[in-house]
């Protein structure tokens, strides 16, 4: 994710592997993430909110079956569980690309080419860090930021984890 770290900023937190990795003769399938802290917003703004920009990423290698037809069928549904307000077909990446708009702070890249198929996926997140007094997160939230403004870095690093898969 080295174009997506370049132009968020930093890691707030190391990659790591999500539970549930799967190894077998039909399938392979692995799972992690990442969160970045936000360049335009101190780790901590006057208010006690933080900005994170949190990715994942999952790989599955389908050895027995075309995951093709599958992948189409769930263009427009989301890893969390709900409806994209619009997907968008990503044309020139892998044998068939979409980017899912789930909302303006949520966004998912999933690719297939030949039997794997590839998401990575991007959300914004604002947490409260209590002062030393333990006081209460004010009530007026703000709103995370906009994660369209990184879907060209999603699919240039889309491009590289798809190249170093290759090599690997």
């Amino acid at each position: 994710m080295t174009t997506l770290t370049a132009s968020v900023g930093k890691r707030a937190e190391a990659p790591s592997l999500v539970p549930g990795t799967i190894e077998t003769p039909a399938l392979d399938s692995v799972s992690c993430t990442m969160s970045l802290a936000l360049p335009d917003a101190p780790a901590e703004n006057d208010h006690g909110w933080s900005y994170r920009l949190h990715v994942g990423m999952s790989v599955e290698l389908h050895k027995e079956t075309d995951p093709l037809p599958e992948f189409d069928a769930r263009k427009d549904s989301s890893v969390w569980g709900n409806d994209a307000e619009r997907s968008e077909l990503v044309p020139g990446l892998g044998d068939r690309a979409y980017l899912l708009v789930v909302d303006e702070q949520t966004s998912e890249l999933r690719v297939v080419e030949g039997g794997a198929v590839i998401k990575l996926s991007i959300s914004a997140s604002m947490d409260y860090a209590a002062a030393d007094d333990g006081g209460e997160p004010p009530l007026d939230e703000p709103d995370p930021p906009a994660v369209e403004p990184y879907h060209a870095d999603l699919i240039t690093d889309m491009r590289d984890v798809m190249k170093k898969l290759k090599t690997a």
